[in-house]
């Protein structure tokens, strides 16, 4: 038996296709940030995940944040616990978070191979 797909999910990945395209070098040093906690500690919560370093990372490219942890998931690199608590971050606003996991250890490396340990952020295409 088939089911349809969630018209909410075709959004997200309309989404994160644009993203990947126009700003491919943000969404990656986000998605290594995020690798790397999780090759840390383990389990995290995303409001420990420092991004402030990201070179070219505005408050325009919100949404690269979210593209990323969203790819991981679905690239089966890092999980949800099913924790959540309140943000403790300068300007979420108590905002509730999930914990995440790291969900193989082996993708997460390959993942840092690929892109993260030696890499050189990419230019700002926009």
């Amino acid at each position: 038996m088939t089911t349809a797909p969630d018209p909410t999910d075709q959004h997200l990945d309309d989404i994160a296709v644009k993203q990947m395209m126009f700003k491919p070098g943000i969404s990656r040093d986000i998605a290594c940030r995020i690798v790397r906690a999780a090759l840390t500690s383990g389990s995290f919560w995303p409001d420990e995940v420092k991004l402030d370093d990201v070179p070219c990372l505005t408050a325009a490219d919100s949404g690269c944040r979210g593209i990323a942890w969203r790819n991981l998931t679905r690239a089966g690199i890092i999980t949800t616990t099913g924790h959540f608590r309140r943000s403790t971050a300068e300007g979420r606003h108590g905002s509730k978070v999930f914990q995440y996991a790291i969900a193989s250890r082996a993708l997460a490396q390959t993942f840092l191979r690929r892109n993260g340990d030696d890499f050189e952020p990419q230019p700002r295409l926009l």
